[in-house]
């Protein structure tokens, strides 16, 4: 590609997000296009639920506990009005939560493809023939992420099971020491934790073996990113940890803002930082995990089929011509 000698085999998580860069360096109208169409808004989404959502579902389920346990528990009427708002506003962060899957699965069909387009192809695409693999490809990453989120239930519904039977059992047997109940349910959350990290992990990766690879999505989609991962874990794991952590510190910079006491201003140019910030991370994650992709399958020494890309669309373009006729294993950042 760019004439480098290092394989990509050998990229930990931070050399993974350095390629990501030289990836948009090399193809900035591209994803300059993908981030305005895709990742803004996006990331506006984000930050407004963040902003407003988060800190209005917690005064609500605190005026929920407190009509049933204060002084205004028979106060019927408000109770049932409490009820009324906590229900609505389900309705809505349901509704929210499907948007955000779906611009999500979008965003994730069109950076793989873009990153294929890049390592495979010899020009840079344009945005418009990136987008039209999303159609094709709709249907394959939603049956991958409803079995993804299946196992996410299945997870919390095992953890559930886990505390519940933990709790009966020290009754049963009259166990009173609290430090060992405590020492039992912090293995109980360390197991579930791992266990929801990794099915993360799986479902990240699997996103972009379901847009590449023709054989692969769903639960197989799931067992292919499985093999993949072999060897490859903790640099995945490293990326899945810094992604969360970004993630989980930046809704804490939004909730704990201080909005109400500073200009208006003050609080544009902070909304606009946050924004920003939103934006990079939203960009890098389907980024780095497109990249670890072509990282793990180079490091099996496997082929990347992109005849499948071909076979999306029937061919090329005349503008875009691949660079052999073959198959071709990405050994090398400089193809």
């Amino acid at each position: 590609m760019d004439g480098k000698t290092t394989k990509l085999e050998q990229l930990g998580a931070f050399g993974i997000v350095g390629e990501s860069f030289r990836i948009l360096h090399r193809s900035p109208k591209l994803f300059g296009a993908i981030t305005i169409t895709l990742v803004l808004p996006l990331s506006l989404a984000v930050l407004l639920h963040n902003l407003i959502s988060l800190p209005l579902s917690l005064q609500l389920l605190s005026d929920e506990l407190n009509l049933l346990t204060g002084e205004d528990v028979y106060d019927a009427r408000a109770l049932r009005e409490s009820h009324r708002q906590l229900t609505l506003f389900l309705m809505m962060e349901t509704v929210f939560a499907v948007i955000v899957c779906a611009s999500s699965l979008v965003l994730n069909a069109a950076m793989a493809y873009a990153v294929a387009c890049v390592y495979i192809g010899k020009n840079e695409p344009s945005f418009a023939w990136v987008m039209k693999v999303v159609p094709r490809l709709w249907k394959r990453m939603l049956i991958t992420f409803l079995w993804v989120l299946g196992f996410l239930i299945l997870n919390i519904l095992a953890f559930a099971f886990a505390v519940c039977f933990l709790i009966w059992g020290f009754n049963y047997f009259n166990i009173s020491s609290a430090g060992t109940f405590n020492a039992a349910l912090i293995v109980t959350c360390v197991v579930f934790v791992r266990v929801w990290v990794y099915i993360v992990m799986l479902w990240k990766l699997a996103s972009v073996v379901s847009i590449l690879e023709e054989k692969y999505y769903g639960l197989e989609g799931l067992k292919k990113s499985h093999c993949l991962l072999n060897g490859k874990d903790i640099t995945a794991l490293v990326l899945t940890l810094l992604h969360l952590t970004i993630n989980s510190g930046f809704c804490c910079a939004v909730v704990s803002g201080n909005w109400d006491l500073v200009s208006l201003e003050e609080s544009s140019a902070y909304g606009t930082i946050l924004l920003m910030l939103e934006c990079a991370v939203t960009l890098m994650g389907p980024l780095t995990q497109s990249v670890l992709y072509f990282v793990c399958k180079s490091y099996h020494d496997e082929c990347i089929h992109k005849w499948w890309v071909l076979e999306l669309f029937g061919g090329y373009p005349a503008e875009y011509l691949p660079v052999k006729t073959t198959d071709i294993l990405s050994k090398q950042i400089g193809g």
